[in-house]
């Protein structure tokens, strides 16, 4: 998962008089110079493109006006096109290794914004976790809309036990739990693990904090075996093994 703030140079101000008004968008950042695994967006997962998925989520989510595929590379580009997403041509800076996720999201509402185009909330999903549902789309998005709150991020619940440094001699507390009243699994709600499948949040919120999420963020529950992050190749083959055992596959 990238992470990161954007630099002030990239705040944006919608132009006063910008009338095509839009509810919400969603853009996928989909670079083509990924190195753990490369060509990844477009490395063949359960019969299509890595990428395929998440559009085809977005899409029949219908919660979005729109869904754009933000890339510098020609041939991820077609795909997105092809797939029925728009293309949102990401400069060369937003292209590189260093770039941050807010980055490319600042850079994607600037963009909107020259256009005369300003949405009321904006999605980010991610390529690399390709068993998202429209469902889980559709559930965030009543919870933005429904709720006082400035982002919606998904996650999943880990049962975990975590520990902390104590001090500079390699020594560790607990950090979430007591040892002497190790509580049972079943006893115990355990943690929400921010799973990066996406994060939906309010543009005035995103374009004020130069942040993809705001103060105020609830949650969407996603079941573990499709919260796997696709960072590595041992990521892919996990993921594609747990999609096709819980049925996932090319339809």
């Amino acid at each position: 998962m990238e992470r990161g703030r954007g630099s002030d140079t990239n705040r944006v101000s919608f132009h006063p008089f910008a009338t095509a008004l839009m509810t919400c968008v969603a853009v996928i950042p989909a670079r083509g110079g990924s190195k753990g695994i490369p060509r990844k967006n477009l490395k063949p997962f359960l019969g299509k493109p890595l990428l395929a998925w998440q559009v085809e989520a977005c899409l029949r989510s219908q919660v979005f006006d729109a869904v754009y595929v933000s890339t510098e590379d020609e041939e991820i580009a077609q795909v997105a096109m092809e797939l029925g997403a728009k293309v949102h041509a990401r400069s060369p800076e937003a292209a590189q290794d260093t770039a941050s996720s807010e980055m490319v999201l600042l850079e994607f509402l600037e963009w909107m914004a020259r256009k005369g185009e300003k949405p009321t909330y904006v999605c980010m999903p991610q390529a690399t976790s390709p068993l998202t549902l429209p469902e889980d789309y559709c559930q965030a998005y009543e919870k933005l809309t429904q709720n006082d709150a400035d982002s919606v991020l998904s996650v999943c619940r880990e049962h975990v036990f975590l520990w902390r440094p104590a001090d500079e001699r390699g020594n560790l507390r607990a950090h979430n739990y007591d040892p002497k009243t190790r509580p049972r699994r079943q006893d115990w709600n355990g943690e929400l693990i921010e799973n990066g499948a996406f994060y939906l949040s309010k543009v005035d919120v995103v374009l004020r904090d130069q942040c993809r999420l705001g103060s105020k963020v609830l949650a969407v529950e996603m079941p573990k075996h499709r919260s796997v992050d696709i960072d590595a190749v041992d990521d892919f083959k996990v993921c594609e093994f747990l999609g096709g055992l819980h049925g996932f596959g090319p339809g």
